[in-house]
């Protein structure tokens, strides 16, 4: 099967499902032309006249847009595109409705769109489902899965996405790094510590997780007005003696919270900035001199600080103006600008095929993430070979979170040195 078969297939058996249904594909196999076929092909036809097209970023706007503008060049009206921010807010009805990147709106409060937006038509797309049970169930009864292909059994077709290479790349902390997280960790230990044994004793108030409970009461602002809140309950007599040794213990849940939270975050920060890093990436980027880099991380500081160190690299981050994130993607389209660093942004919507190596320097645990940035180097060309990398510190939650973002990849190495990586 070849990428136009695979395209042809899943329109087909969209269709055969009453045209309301979720392509799950990876990123890279033409889900944006899919979805345009799907509503171009309709409007041309007189079978519908309004299409809404729903997306998570501008940038995704422009590459929908674009791709109607390429594909269907004779198409004069009849598409809108929104952003789920505004999207979910609007009261309107569409023929057809197409959500891309459709997990970014099963949130409870993104999911309003589809009820507040009325449709005779559904087509949402993902990468890969949502990890949240849910999540999945919510998007299972707004539009049940109909067509699905992983990434192996793409790869296995061989001529639809590009061959790749990934590893999970073993670093450590210099001295100083080491201690700031040893220190962030034994806060953040103590309070879950600390958290779990107050949600044992007060088990039939305090339903939520541990985390769950940390991130409330972390946020709790005054403790006298939520107390008296409590007083206001139905069941506050029946239940009194519960709720008043619960709230006996509020200010600590709060103080653990609080210290829960702070340690959490701090520890990953000292992860996400660690200097130990910088000089790792110029060291890959040397190893492998021709290749063209999106480095993915999370923090602006460090990514400019590495661009100090790279001559003629670009940063790009959700906090620039659109005009300038446009300016940066054109110019990574010439080959004279070779290394791209995109700072929490870019995980979808990026389509530059010569794009062919990638670092992640600081990420997140979840697996859609892993298969959204690896998206964005494996868009076919003959002959190519991506080259992916995660960087992880050792001993740390990094480990763990690069574990879960890359156990379904099954070809993933992991190394302790950076000679262990060919191509």
């Amino acid at each position: 099967m070849n990428r136009d078969e695979l395209q042809l297939e899943a329109i087909k058996t969209w269709v055969s499902a009453n045209k309301v249904g979720t392509l799950v594909l990876p990123t890279g196999t033409g889900k944006t032309y899919i979805g345009v076929t799907i509503a171009a092909r309709q409007i041309l036809n007189n079978i519908i006249s309004s299409v809404l097209v729903v997306v998570p970023t501008v940038n995704l706007i422009d590459q929908w847009r674009n791709s109607f503008t390429e594909f269907y060049p004779e198409l004069t009206g009849g598409i809108e595109f929104m952003c789920i921010k505004s999207a979910y807010k609007v009261d309107k009805h569409y023929d057809l409705l197409i959500v891309d990147e459709a997990h970014t709106t099963l949130s409870p409060e993104y999911r309003q769109v589809y009820s507040s937006i009325t449709y005779n038509q559904v087509l949402c797309l993902t990468a890969t489902m949502p990890e949240k049970i849910e999540y999945q169930e919510f998007l299972t009864s707004i539009a049940p899965v109909v067509y699905t292909k992983t990434l192996d059994e793409v790869q296995e077709q061989g001529g639809i996405l590009a061959e790749y290479k990934m590893y999970n790349l073993e670093i450590n902390f210099n001295r100083q790094d080491r201690s700031r997280y040893k220190i962030f960790d034994g806060q953040f230990k103590e309070a879950q510590m600390e958290l779990t044994l107050l949600k044992k004793k007060h088990s039939k108030i305090l339903l939520e997780s541990t985390f769950d409970i940390a991130r409330k009461y972390s946020a709790l602002k005054n403790i006298t007005l939520y107390l008296d809140a409590i007083k206001l309950y139905k069941d506050y007599e029946e239940r009194y003696q519960e709720y008043a040794a619960f709230s006996a213990d509020v200010k600590e849940i709060v103080k653990y919270s609080k210290q829960y939270w702070s340690g959490m975050t701090m520890r990953k920060w000292t992860c996400y900035e660690s200097t130990s890093k910088l000089d790792v990436v110029i060291n890959i980027m040397k190893r492998f001199p021709n290749k063209k880099w999106i480095i993915f991380n999370k923090s602006i500081k460090f990514a400019e600080r590495l661009a100090k160190l790279i001559p003629n690299s670009l940063i790009y981050h959700s906090k620039m103006k659109p005009k300038d994130r446009e300016d940066v993607l054109a110019k990574y389209r010439e080959d004279t600008h070779r290394v791209l660093i995109a700072v929490d942004a870019l995980n979808a919507g990026l389509d530059i095929p010569s794009a062919d190596a990638a670092i992640t320097v600081s990420g997140v645990s979840t697996e859609l993430v892993g298969v959204q940035t690896l998206g964005r180097i494996i868009r076919f060309v003959p002959g190519k070979t991506a080259l992916f990398i995660n960087l992880f510190t050792k001993d740390t939650v990094e480990e763990s979170w690069t574990k879960n973002r890359t156990e379904s990849f099954k070809n993933c190495v992991w190394v302790n040195n950076l000679m262990s990586i060919t191509l």
